[in-house]
């Protein structure tokens, strides 16, 4: 596994060996939140969607817990898909970091697809880390979608 560290917003994330492809972008999305880093699968395109896992971070309020925040940002996401679903939600706590597991599936510009995420609070700062696939493909690369969310450290 590769492994991509960003200084910047500090953290680091591993990348399979293989098909996985790495593209950093540190894009503005809103007043405080940013998508710094992209990685895709390329060779597993299908129905001219491609793969991915993407890392987005957003500076909140320094009084929100995850379980305050992860309820603010599943709410956005019913808002924006009327087909969403949440298909389970976990609480989990590794290496001093309390973080939400969340998998749900949603209807976007016409594909189902399907989203893991990962969601941690460190220093005022939110990462969400969010595995996409085509709901009817995702469990061909649950694997490494696993492997990638698992490899997301702080630093």
């Amino acid at each position: 596994m590769k492994v991509y560290t960003n200084t910047e917003f500090e953290f680091k994330i591993g990348v399979p060996r293989g098909d996985w492809e790495i593209e950093e972008r540190i894009q503005t999305l809103g007043p405080s939140l940013y998508l710094v880093v992209f990685l895709f699968c390329p060779l597993l395109t299908r129905d001219g969607f491609t793969p991915n896992v993407n890392v987005l971070t957003e500076e909140i309020d320094s009084t929100l817990d995850i379980d305050t925040y992860t309820k603010a940002t599943e709410k956005v996401s019913k808002q924006l898909s009327r087909s969403y679903r949440r298909h389970s939600m976990k609480r989990r706590k590794r290496d001093n970091m309390v973080f939400t597991e969340l998998v749900y599936s949603a209807v976007e510009e016409g594909r189902h697809l399907k989203h893991k995420q990962k969601k941690c609070i460190y220093r005022g700062r939110a990462f969400v880390v969010t595995a996409t696939d085509l709901k009817s493909n995702f469990h061909l690369l649950k694997n490494d979608f696993n492997e990638i969310l698992d490899s997301f450290t702080l630093l």
